[in-house]
């Protein structure tokens, strides 16, 4: 017969008496394939009556059901041991089982191997049953990188507990596929060049799954520096001082709206500056600011 994996298989053993006593307290042992949760099955204490007044051979079966193996494959019974006193019948290999199972697979791509900090990010999640059999219970986990904020799933989620989001898919059927797609945003405050990683697993009642990732995203983030310099130093009372301010940034990522706040020593207050402060800043001022704009990586 042919059933599949994990699902109960019913058996049925038959002993014939071709004796005129009855035999009682029999033992009989079925052992089938390691492969079966429950291999071995012992019946004690069985009658099997002997031959009718008219000849016919006495006859008695014991019926019992066992889970499947969970993997696919041909199985069948090892042996059956029939032992009646001294007497000892064996039965070999006999009763060959087909098992079935589904073959779910489940893969997971990110849309791009780099992305800013403050960014989205879609993920998609694919998943196929590549065998003759039905996978029932599939359920899919999406483990997101631990900081980023789940903004939309296709289709919605059914749970969501820290970084898991479950899918419930239900039933896949034998050649089934499927897709999920997830946006998650990135926050701004990430370091440049961290690495983020997501992982996925598919499981059905059968037992079977399987395991995508880890998915790789490197984020990149701008890193400002700035050094000031002064000339000359040291300076006489009521001379010229100047001061040099030299930025730059050394990150991956482009930093919006840059500005650069300079605050001075009251003994030494603006006098003036190329280019000019914006907003514009008066001489005397105490501290005066410089809108850069959009500063790419290296930028100066």
């Amino acid at each position: 017969i042919e059933v599949k994996n994990l699902d109960d298989v019913p058996y049925t053993i038959t002993i014939t008496n071709v004796g005129n006593e009855t035999a009682t307290g029999v033992l009989i042992t079925d052992t089938l394939d390691p492969a079966f949760p429950t291999p071995v099955h012992t019946f004690t204490n069985v009658t099997v009556p002997g031959r009718n007044i008219t000849g016919t051979p006495g006859v008695r079966t014991i019926s019992f059901s066992t889970t499947a193996p969970s993997l696919s494959g041909v199985y069948s019974n090892t042996v059956i041991t029939v032992t009646n006193g001294a007497e000892v019948e064996t039965l070999g290999e006999s009763a060959p089982l087909i098992v079935t199972s589904p073959v779910l697979s489940l893969t997971k791509v990110a849309a791009t191997s780099a992305i800013s900090a403050g960014d989205s990010l879609d993920y998609t999640l694919s998943y196929t049953n590549s065998s003759t059999t039905p996978a029932t219970g599939v359920w899919i986990t999406d483990t997101l990188p631990a900081g980023v904020t789940l903004l939309a799933t296709t289709p919605a989620s059914s749970t969501q507990s820290g970084t898991d989001v479950g899918f419930n898919i239900g039933t896949v059927a034998p050649g089934g596929n499927g897709a999920i797609s997830l946006t998650v945003s990135i926050p701004a405050s990430t370091g440049d060049n961290t690495v983020i990683t997501n992982s996925a697993t598919i499981t059905s009642t059968e037992n079977v799954s399987d395991t995508t990732g880890p998915v790789t995203v490197t984020v990149r983030a701008p890193v400002l520096n700035i050094v000031k310099a002064d000339f000359t130093d040291p300076v006489q009372a009521g001379g010229v001082l100047t001061y040099t301010l030299r930025y730059s940034n050394s990150g991956g990522a482009i930093a919006f709206g840059t500005r650069i706040t300079d605050t001075f020593d009251p003994n030494a207050p603006f006098a003036a500056a190329s280019p000019a402060p914006s907003p514009a800043c008066s001489p005397g001022s105490g501290q005066c600011s410089w809108n850069v704009g959009d500063l790419p990586p290296t930028g100066i």
